[in-house]
């Protein structure tokens, strides 16, 4: 049950895929990530923006009045009002629930569905149109973030515009279309035009990562995973 009225086919397909890393990224979370799939594709998850960006419910897969809701916080400190969280953290551990674990897919499918509807006008048409084509269809709320550049692409005047619906999702979106306008030309003066900014290596779950200090030339994610650990993922990928 995707939401905005996008398109089942879209919305199925990046949910697999998200499930897919998740598995990888999180390969001791035992049953509670497929009871989080299931959630998920019940349509049991729903951002609660009234109490703030990373505030939503979730309705208890054992109601099936869908009544019963349990009130999750998808930021650290993650929290979850179910039963399984309030005993698991006792020990201060961390420990992420079903319900984190669904509102952490949902959120990644939601914008990985957010980021392919914001592409620039530009883009060739060969790619599916992701929001159905009824009548009645709306579209995704206007980008909380937008920036327009004018340059040149293959030799031809062009535009390009960047969106994103959180500030993650539009840093990653910049850094993933640097360098696509052609580099200007050399001034008359005979001085070279200035090389392109080197381009910042991107975590596949959290965007653009941080320049390591203690190392130059090597980068690290500063971001946690939904189980509350930092994320590993490091360039150059160790042994590579």
């Amino acid at each position: 049950m995707p939401p905005l009225a996008i398109a089942l086919p879209a919305w199925t397909s990046a949910l697999d895929e998200a499930y897919a890393k998740a598995q990888k990224a999180m390969p001791d979370t035992g049953e509670r990530l497929p009871r989080a799939l299931a959630l998920v594709r019940a349509g049991a998850v729903e951002h609660a923006a009234q109490w703030g960006a990373y505030h939503y419910t979730v309705a208890s897969a054992s109601d099936p009045t869908g009544l019963r809701t349990y009130d999750v916080h998808a930021q650290a400190p993650l929290s979850c009002t179910c039963e399984a969280f309030t005993r698991e953290t006792q020990g201060k551990k961390a420990y992420s629930c079903k319900h984190l674990l669904a509102t952490w897919l949902y959120r990644r499918v939601l914008e990985q569905v957010s980021s392919t509807l914001a592409e620039p006008a530009t883009a060739p048409q060969t790619r599916h149109n992701t929001l159905e084509k009824t009548p009645g269809a709306h579209t995704l709320p206007e980008a909380a973030f937008s920036l327009c550049l004018k340059g040149r692409l293959a030799g031809q005047d062009a535009q390009l515009t960047i969106r994103g619906a959180s500030y993650a999702e539009f840093v990653a979106n910049v850094a993933a279309v640097r360098g696509l306008l052609d580099v200007p030309a050399a001034r008359e003066s005979g001085s070279p035009a200035s090389p392109p900014a080197a381009e910042t290596p991107m975590c596949e779950w959290h965007g653009a990562m941080k320049a390591s200090t203690k190392a130059p030339g090597t980068f690290y994610c500063t971001k946690k995973k939904a189980d509350g650990s930092y994320c590993t993922s490091r360039w150059p990928v160790k042994g590579a």
